[in-house]
């Protein structure tokens, strides 16, 4: 896959769009390459889902465009394509389930119903159809992240400097404290979006809950390891992140 990039003439920015090609499907050869085209714009930089994201189109245009040449369906070409390991460091998977959400999406679309025959419906003179893609983008982990918890007035404060930018991070932080701690959801009082709180890192490359729902889970631990199961008014324990011993083992 080779990949031409804009980029400023006054500073040089690439994306990685050419990256998730090395990973998606198996094959017993493959090359990447990226290129910067600089141009009189503006500097560019990373938004919602960079480089990965955009650079999953292409690819994923070109295996639909292969399987109606080979006459083979969408998805099963997908399938019959799957990787064992990671094919670029040949580590196992942590967790990989893209057969099965290629199937369930099947199966919730009606796939099996299409008509499998492309630019051949047209509606208001817009061609129609149907048609899959995969996509995928890294587990970014990012260190800098401590969070409290703290017993007062018969709840749990759980207190990190996370941020909600609309993701739900309320919401999964409050779940992840309540499991962690072995309590309902009303028995917790999040507090976060506020530079007074722990230190949090930063809510980018689908990092936030992972970085700080560990932090958290380390906080709830120390938590109970400190003051059991029936704490004290004022009790508290303070956790950061701790590293993953899985981290180079897996993909």
């Amino acid at each position: 896959m080779d990949v031409v990039g804009q980029t400023a003439k006054v500073k040089e920015f690439v994306e990685q769009a050419a990256v998730p090609a090395r990973m998606m499907y198996a094959a017993a050869n493959r090359r990447t390459t990226h290129r910067a085209a600089p141009l009189d714009v503006a500097i560019p930089s990373w938004m919602c889902a960079p480089g990965e994201c955009p650079g999953m189109f292409g690819p994923e245009v070109a295996i639909d465009e292969l399987a109606v040449l080979c006459g083979i369906d969408p998805i099963e070409l997908r399938v019959r394509n799957e990787p064992e390991s990671d094919p670029e460091t040949g580590n196992p998977w942590s967790v990989r389930r893209l057969v099965d959400c290629l199937h369930e999406g099947a199966r919730r679309f009606g796939w099996a119903d299409r008509d499998p025959e492309p630019g051949i419906r047209r509606e208001d003179g817009w061609l129609v159809g149907t048609g899959v893609a995969s996509s995928t983008y890294p587990l970014n982990v990012m260190p800098g992240s401590t969070a409290a918890v703290q017993f007062e007035h018969g709840r749990y404060g759980v207190r990190i400097g996370a941020v909600d930018i609309g993701t739900g991070a309320w919401t999964a932080l409050s779940q992840i404290a309540a499991d962690a701690l072995g309590v309902g959801m009303d028995d917790i009082a999040l507090e976060i979006g506020d530079s007074a709180l722990p230190a949090a890192s930063v809510a980018g490359g689908s990092s936030g809950i992972t970085c700080w729902g560990s932090a958290i889970v380390a906080a709830a631990r120390a938590f109970r390891a400190e003051h059991g199961a029936d704490p004290a008014e004022g009790d508290r324990s303070e956790a950061e992140m701790p590293e993953n011993p899985d981290t180079e083992k897996f993909a």
